[in-house]
This record gives structure tokens, sequence and C-alpha cells, in this order.
């Protein structure tokens, strides 16, 4: 809002600070689009229409409805954090929610299972005797022995698809430098070009922020007291940069692949 009026925003803001959850999406509806329109995705407003729904109007909210409210509060951030960690509140809050949300799918989880096994218990008991007497002398079956490699495996796979993400972006960079780079060779540069020397120097601009906003990602990664939090520098930069606008993987996911020593070892 400041950006967007100046000192006079809190004169144009609909509803003063301090703000409660109910305030700030009043303000989000009223002002979406002259301010945040510019600053999120415009089609996010109907997030803030369904927060606003179940949130604002004093009625209770079903247990069925809890999860897609969680679920859509995290969209919410996830997409203002590509703008600012507003002084470290931003991902603190989006870990609470995070947390939230997968608590309740756990109990959720829990709770369909048990009532899975209560009603299966006799039979499962029944198969598991025939199965030992069946085989005595076999602790683990093939199937089990199976099924731990396998999780790994493709987990394994799915890092080397991040990391193949990470190479091409930074691939992507280095091209992307060699043209400018020719473009501002003096020897290449005439009278006729200046337009292009311009839009190249513009150019360098960009690349020197992005590979600025690289390093500071990495630099989080790597620091000895590094966190889940310290992802979200990097995570941004791939989500909401032009390089690279088909991330199919989530934080976590990166997080998880860039704390594998063999992967740490080549970021540094």
């Amino acid at each position: 809002m400041e950006i967007a009026f100046g000192n006079l925003w809190m004169e144009i803001v609909y509803l003063k600070p301090p703000w409660t959850v109910a305030n700030l999406l009043k303000c989000y509806r009223k002002h979406w689009v002259a301010v945040f329109d510019y600053v999120v995705p415009r089609k996010l407003l109907s997030t803030v229409e369904c927060l606003h729904k179940h949130l604002c109007t004093g009625k209770p909210v079903d247990d069925s409805t809890v999860p897609v409210l969680l679920q859509e509060s995290k969209k919410l951030l996830h997409a203002f954090s590509s703008r600012s960690d507003y002084n470290g509140v931003l991902p603190q809050a989006y870990a609470e929610v995070n947390k939230l949300h997968h608590m309740l799918t756990q109990v959720r989880s829990d709770s369909e299972q048990d009532l899975s096994e209560d009603i299966m218990v006799l039979s499962e008991n029944a198969a598991c005797e025939k199965m030992e007497a069946m085989t005595p002398n076999l602790p683990n079956s093939e199937e089990e022995k199976k099924l731990q490699p396998s999780f790994h495996v493709t987990q394994e796979n799915r890092h080397q698809e991040i990391w193949s993400v990470l190479e091409d972006v930074w691939n992507t960079i280095n091209l992307y430098s060699i043209e400018i780079f020719q473009k501002l060779d003096p020897s290449t540069v005439t009278v006729t070009e200046k337009s292009s020397l311009e839009e190249a120097f513009l150019g360098l601009q960009k690349l020197l922020a992005a590979v600025n906003d690289i390093r500071e990602g990495i630099s989080r990664i790597l620091a000895p007291t590094s966190s889940f939090q310290d992802i979200w520098t990097l995570y941004n930069f791939l989500i909401s940069n032009e390089i690279n606008n088909s991330i199919k993987f989530t934080a976590e996911e990166l997080y998880e692949c860039v704390s594998q020593e063999r992967y740490r070892e080549r970021l540094e």
C-alpha cells in the first residue's frame, strides 16, 4: 500500500492497522485490483474470497472445510513470500499453517486407517497366521525386501530431477551471460546498434540480480545452522523467475534434495 500510494496510504487504506485476519482479508478484497494484483497473481483473488467467505462471516467452519482453508492459506502466504519474507514473519506463519495442515491430514489418515483396521482385524490376523505357517524359515518376504530399496530409488530419482532443474537454470544463466557480453564487446558495437547495447546493459543488470539471488539462496542453505526456512530464498527465485517457469517440485522436496551430502558438495 505504501509503495502504491506513498505517505497517503494510511489515509486511503480501507481499514487502519493493527489488523486481524478478517481485517486483512477485507483489505485484500477492497484494494486487490489497485494494489495487490501487481504483487501476486490475479487468480489468487479467488483464494482471498474463499478465506473471507469462511473466516469473516461468523459462522462455524465444518471439519471437511478446514483442510481446504489451510491449503488456501498456504497458497496465499507462499505467493507473498516471492516478494519479501517480511522480517521473517511470513516464513514463520507459513511453517505454522503447514504444521497444522500436516497434523490434520495425519489425524484424518489415522482415523480412517483405524476404522479400516477394526473392520479387517480378524481376517488380517488369520492371514498372518496362515502366512507364518507356510513360510517358517523366511522371516522377510521378497516383497518386504524390495519395498524399502524401491522407495529409496524413487526418492533418488526425484532428487536427480530436481538437481537437473538447478543445472538447467545455471546453464541458461551462463548462455545468457555469454550473449550479453558479446553484445557489450566494444569491437562488435556500431552506431546503429545503440538500442541493442542498451538492451544488453539492462539484461546485464537482470543477470547480476539473478546471480545474486542464487548466491544468497545457496549461502543460506550451506550455512552450518541452516534449516528448512533457509530454502525459501532459492525456491522463490526458481518459481518466480522467468528463467524457469515450469517448476514441478515443492520447497520441501528441494530442501530434502540439497540436504543430501552429495548435492551439498556440488553446491559448494
